[in-house]
């Protein structure tokens, strides 16, 4: 599994970034809710101070992805923000 291999490969602190890159560039509806899963799963298993600053970086660069629909770019910002505010 592609998620896997990317645990592998990155350290911790790496894998919101990358899974949010993949929710990004996800075709399938399906690709992208389980890139979506796997970013705030990642956001919400750092501390809380580095969450929340994960989450105000992440953000920006979910917003300039203009060749993303933006209903997914808000979708993919409000599942972060749960995963943030779920841990402190």
């Amino acid at each position: 599994m592609q998620a896997e291999r990317i645990r592998e490969a990155l350290p911790a602190i790496e894998l919101p970034r990358e899974f949010v890159d993949q929710a990004l560039r996800a075709g399938p509806t399906i690709d992208f809710r389980f890139w979506k899963t796997q970013a705030a799963k990642a956001i919400a298993s750092r501390p809380p101070a580095i969450g929340r600053a994960l989450y105000l970086e992440l953000t920006r660069r979910i917003a300039a992805s203009f060749s993303t629909d933006r209903d997914r770019r808000t979708d993919l910002i409000d599942a972060l923000a749960a995963a943030v505010t779920a841990t402190g």
